[in-house]
């Protein structure tokens, strides 16, 4: 029997969703597998869609948050320094306490998303370590703190340590890992068809239902907001943080986790870049419209891709508050068409591409 620790990044829940979806395949495929899972950000998905005997999930702060400024949502770069530095003198800790964990758990692979201290574990313990991401720290930062050239060498070097990186769509430049392979989109399967969703909702196949996540209060949007839709056959989707005003707003149940199937149903996905949503509703085919966070560079990647791919288009952060993208209704065929020649690694199943490549650490 083979243990694996995942190491899932604390900064949002892109990280985590793409590891259920991996974890899933894994345990799919071999049965006897034993998955130890660390994180914190994301520990209530991870332990609530992860119930499984064989699976561990453990509350351990792996990295840092991107703090963002409202409402621009644009990065606090003075608080950032502050939690780089803190970040970085918690390694020697970090380090010590994980080559004890691993060795008294018997890791036989280190998985880590994308984490990067990780590495440097296994590379100690002499064991695999696999990385899967569209992005890693260190380009992040240097975008952000390019000042902070020590700890960015720090991180550089840390990630050179892998065994392996999977890199995923919606990337930017990963160069400090040596060895590297492209996979295909890493998502989880959709366990509800978008019919079915429908109908469980009262919904009818041609009603057009959108997918709104926009980042703040409901009282930040405008007088307007549950009002703009005036078209009986248009729904909105929204966090279970909003309240229910009409029977056109429909929040996400509170307990949901499998938030995919929701996106499957929908007709436009309207969000952040996040790397969840986005690569769910691209999974699903549906049409995207995103805003980036200013510094961002992965944000700048994810929006590069979306509109390069024709699947969308993107606004400024003050134009989806001012409900601007409702213009993009009427253009979603335009965007559904370009679905049906999207490149191959947008479409295939990356869980298949990253179990292919740890074979040889898993048999």
């Amino acid at each position: 029997m083979k243990t694996f620790c995942f190491y899932v990044s604390d900064y949002g829940y892109g990280h985590a969703t793409r590891s259920i979806a991996l974890i899933r395949k894994i345990l799919s495929q071999y049965p006897d597998s034993r998955i130890i899972v660390k994180s914190e950000g994301p520990f209530d998905l991870l332990s609530k869609s992860l119930q499984d005997p064989r699976i561990s999930v453990i509350r351990y702060r792996n990295d840092i948050s991107v703090p963002l400024l409202p409402p621009t949502e644009a990065v606090d770069v003075d608080k950032t320094r502050i939690l780089l530095t803190e970040w970085q003198e918690s390694w020697p800790d970090y380090i010590e306490r994980e080559l004890r964990f691993c060795k008294e758990h018997g890791v036989d692979l280190i998985i880590s998303d994308i984490a990067p201290q990780p590495f440097l574990v296994a590379d100690m313990l002499g064991i695999p370590s696999v990385g899967i991401s569209n992005f890693s720290w260190d380009t992040i930062y240097q975008h952000l703190v390019p000042e902070m050239t020590g700890f960015i060498k720090t991180l550089q070097s840390a990630y050179s340590t892998a065994t392996l990186a999977c890199i995923l769509p919606f990337h930017v430049p990963m160069k400090a890992f040596k060895k590297k392979v492209p996979v295909s989109l890493l998502s989880r399967d959709i366990s509800i068809p978008r019919n079915l969703m429908r109908e469980q909702l009262g919904m009818n196949e041609d009603d057009i239902v959108v997918f709104f996540n926009p980042r703040c209060p409901v009282d930040q949007l405008g007088p307007d907001f549950f009002n703009t839709i005036s078209h009986e056959s248009v729904r909105i989707i929204v966090p279970s943080a909003f309240s229910s005003r009409n029977s056109q707003i429909i929040p996400l149940p509170a307990n949901e986790t499998e938030s995919q199937n929701w996106i499957a149903m929908c007709d436009l996905v309207v969000t952040r870049c996040g790397y969840s949503t986005v690569s769910e509703a691209v999974q699903s085919k549906v049409p995207l419209v995103v805003w980036e966070r200013p510094g961002f560079i992965e944000d700048t990647a994810i929006v590069a891709d979306i509109q390069r791919l024709g699947l969308g288009r993107s606004y400024d952060y003050s134009q989806i508050r001012s409900l601007d993208w409702i213009a993009e209704i009427p253009e979603l065929s335009c965007y559904k068409q370009h679905y049906v020649h999207i490149d191959q690694n947008y479409s295939n199943s990356g869980s298949k591409d990253i179990l292919s490549c740890l074979q040889e650490y898993i048999s």
